[in-house]
């Protein structure tokens, strides 16, 4: 089986796929497009971890549920950008997601999810990295039913919450330890901004 593998660090997963005997194709930022045109490439399945260009909706129905991307949020909730920042500000579940991907941002089939607990002392970089080490065991401990379509995807429903990039710049400025914020800190900032405007940052119904 051919993998081309999307994502600014493959080298965190890329070994789970050739684990199982399949080639895994990774591709720069420069020429990816090309690597995923089927006709002339041949592959069996795209995976997505942390790559942040929007692919188009004709390669999304060439590949259709052969197209698989790795989420640092809990879904529906956390679309989009910065997932883990926004899990804290808007006290939203938090975890990780392996979904389909379709012409939405993240808002996909979903095929397994996992909840991260939160510990003490966490800082945003700490949760970050936590939530990568979980998405990782999840994808290593399902890649196996994932490749043979063992597995029956479910629609997203409910109440969601989506957020680009933009959105946390804005309020960058009233962290100024940045990455190394504790999430309490967040939290309660997240508490005051919902006190203040009565709903969640985000959020509209999916």
């Amino acid at each position: 089986m051919r993998v081309v593998l999307l994502s600014p660090y493959p080298e965190k997963i890329s070994g789970i796929i050739k684990d199982v005997g399949d080639e895994v194709y990774t591709s720069n930022y420069e020429d990816w497009f090309l690597e995923l045109e089927p006709e002339s490439r041949g592959n069996d399945f795209v995976i997505s971890y942390g790559f942040r260009h929007i692919i188009p909706s004709i390669l999304i129905q060439q590949y259709k549920d052969r197209l698989i991307n790795i989420h640092i949020g809990y879904l529906p909730w956390n679309r989009g950008a910065d997932p883990n920042f926004w899990s804290w500000h808007g006290d939203t579940p938090k975890g990780v997601t392996i979904h389909q991907m379709d012409e939405g941002i993240d808002t996909g089939p979903i095929l397994y999810r996992r909840t991260m607990f939160s510990v003490d002392h966490q800082t945003i970089k700490s949760s970050y990295e936590r939530l990568h080490y979980l998405a990782i065991t999840l994808f290593e401990s399902r890649w196996r039913i994932i490749r043979e379509q063992g597995i029956t995807p479910f629609v997203q429903t409910g109440e969601s919450t989506s957020h680009k990039k933009k959105d946390r710049e804005a309020i960058w400025h009233h962290f100024p330890l940045g990455w190394d914020t504790p999430v309490k800190d967040v939290e309660e900032f997240g508490r005051r901004s919902r006190d203040e405007h009565g709903q969640r940052a985000g959020s509209s119904g999916a």
